[in-house]
């Protein structure tokens, strides 16, 4: 009778892992597609404002000179 009873948990626990195994898939496709959603929603978002780039470059007319140069042996 041991042995039946044995036989009998272990299905049920079979069934319990495949039943949490199952639950996880649900809830990792679940966090995965809200990520991708979230994500999409902030790139059409960021997608839609133009970007404008404005360099200006100056350079100035003197430069001081170092009181101190140090010489690199290496370079």
């Amino acid at each position: 009778m041991a042995i039946v009873i044995s036989k009998q948990s272990s299905k049920a626990k079979r069934r319990r892992h495949l039943c949490k195994k199952i639950a996880r898939i649900f809830v990792l496709f679940g966090c995965l597609s809200g990520f991708l959603f979230q994500t999409m929603e902030f790139m059409l978002l960021y997608w839609t404002y133009p970007t404008v780039v404005d360099i200006q470059k100056s350079s100035p007319s003197y430069l001081d000179v170092p009181a101190i140069t140090v010489c690199n042996p290496i370079g």
